[in-house]
């Protein structure tokens, strides 16, 4: 098992909803316990957390997060790297104004993360737990609208996590 320390919580003023304050609790519940251990076989992959789990009302708010469409757009989009907000922008045909407005939600759930450079503001995802989450919605998505086997399921989970475009 490996230790891992949980840093400050910084919220965005301008989140609202039930999802900010039952994140922000959750996050502020599992902060009490440091440092806490990850009880997941990194050899197997395989997660050992039951049904009781104090996580899983945390993971919860994880899927409410990534509910939106854009914000599943922003994080295939930021797959291959970091990009700066309006090169994100056009990738997921919306406005800047409103993909940093998601970006910060992102953020905010610990996500995304962002660097300044200059006047520009650069984003990246902060881990991969993110980018397979969503390519495995995807791939289920892949599975309900096409009914057969999907090319992912023919390339092995090595190959899988990479397949989604």
């Amino acid at each position: 098992m490996v230790p891992v320390f949980r840093s400050s919580i910084r919220t965005p003023s301008r989140l609202s909803g039930t999802s900010r304050v039952g994140l922000r609790w959750s996050l502020l519940q599992l902060q009490r316990r440091e440092p806490y251990y990850l009880r997941m076989s990194e050899d197997a992959k395989e997660c050992t957390f039951g049904v009781e789990s104090q996580y899983v009302d945390l993971a919860a708010e994880v899927f409410s997060l990534l509910s939106d469409p854009t914000r599943i757009r922003i994080i295939l989009a930021l797959r291959p790297g970091e990009l700066a907000v309006g090169e994100l922008a056009a990738r997921v045909g919306k406005s800047p104004t409103v993909v940093s407005q998601h970006l910060a939600k992102l953020r905010w759930g610990r996500v995304v993360q962002a660097r300044q450079e200059g006047n520009r503001v650069y984003y990246s995802l902060i881990d991969e737990h993110a980018r397979q989450l969503v390519t495995h919605a995807v791939f289920q998505a892949e599975h309900v609208i096409d009914g057969d086997l999907p090319v992912h399921r023919l390339a092995g989970p090595a190959d899988a996590d990479g397949a989604a475009s």
